[in-house]
């Protein structure tokens, strides 16, 4: 008898952990798939996630007519944290004509992105690019 009630009390308390588990993830929408262990460990406490995953969007890069196109970015990991930037410049043909990268130091992501752009200019400038009307900036 004593083996009887110590049975349905496991019972009872692994019914309340999966009520109580699957009513604090209800509604939770998940950015990726979990894996399949993972994933049965879910549904063995009667959840079944939904996942919410973003389609790909293609991005075509267009040359320029004429002169050069600057691309630059500027990143920041955590914001103020550690920063960079870097780019390249890019002929009609698409061809790489100078690429930089940059470590800033500690600082927000508009300070690397200004920077970013102020170093790729000066270093156009540099190498000789100033000549090229209109220099366009991506």
């Amino acid at each position: 008898m004593e083996l009887f009630k110590m049975v349905v009390q496991m019972n009872f308390k692994l019914h309340l952990d999966r009520y109580a588990i699957n009513v604090a993830l209800q509604g939770v929408t998940f950015k990726q798939e979990c894996a399949a262990n993972s994933l049965a460990i879910l549904q063995t406490f009667g959840f079944k996630p939904k996942v919410k995953l973003k389609a790909p969007k293609i991005v075509r890069w267009i040359p320029p007519q004429h002169g050069v196109y600057l691309n630059v970015d500027g990143a920041c990991k955590g914001n103020p944290g550690p920063c960079g930037g870097g780019g390249c410049m890019r002929n009609s043909a698409g061809d790489i004509l100078l690429g930089f990268a940059f470590y800033y130091g500690y600082g927000d992501s508009l300070l690397a992105e200004v920077r970013a752009l102020f170093d790729g200019l000066r270093l156009a400038e540099l190498h000789g690019f100033n000549g090229y009307a209109p220099l366009i900036l991506v």
